[in-house]
């Protein structure tokens, strides 16, 4: 088998991959088109070849927003959060059916979320790690549920997030909705996460 047709073969292999990274697909991509280009192999497949890991390039990486989305969740660093919002990024927090502040810019959103997450591991403890899924509205938007319980291992209070990225993989709106177990702790709960007000930074 020539080196032409053993390349073709990884391209169309690597057309209908499931499963692997970005990162993984485009190194793959990127030793085809070298060795395409190496033995001046057809410009058709040379094309084809470059368009592919152009198209692979630009792909959401949905693991790569998942992870961002967990982290967005959990850090307590405001400077860690802000690298990864876009400029214009909006913060929606809700309590119920009722929308309790909206926040616009990067740096207001990171410092309230970096307090709130803060504030929540100070008063209580993880009930696990972050769950994350990609949400019906768009491939570009995670959904994220944190929960924290207290001593007795009673689920006091969960944030739900639904976290969505711009074309840059730039976070542009984050929507976090506080669940609180029991409403008799409502009151307490919202006290307890410190809830920044922008005017106030």
């Amino acid at each position: 088998m020539d080196g032409a047709t053993f390349d073709e073969l990884v391209l169309q292999w690597v057309e209908n991959l499931q499963g692997i990274s970005r990162e993984e697909r485009c190194r793959v991509l990127e030793r085809t088109c070298d060795s395409l280009q190496s033995q001046n192999s057809e410009s058709l497949l040379v094309l084809k070849a470059r368009d592919l890991l152009h198209t692979v390039r630009a792909a959401t990486d949905v693991k790569v927003l998942r992870q961002v989305a967990a982290l967005l969740a959990k850090e307590d660093a405001a400077t860690i959060i802000e690298k990864h919002l876009a400029p214009y990024c909006t913060l929606t927090l809700r309590h119920g059916q009722g929308t309790l502040l909206r926040i616009t810019a990067a740096p207001n959103v990171a410092v309230n979320l970096a307090a709130q997450n803060a504030s929540a591991i100070k008063e209580w403890k993880y009930a696990g790690e972050p769950q994350t899924w990609c949400a019906a509205r768009s491939p570009c938007s995670v959904g994220v549920r944190t929960v924290f319980t207290d001593d007795k291992e009673d689920v006091v209070v969960s944030f739900h997030d639904e976290i969505v990225f711009d074309a840059c993989d730039h976070v542009y709106e984050i929507e976090r909705t506080f669940l609180i177990s029991a409403s008799s702790n409502v009151d307490t709960v919202l006290t307890a996460l410190q809830l920044v007000n922008p005017s106030s930074i």
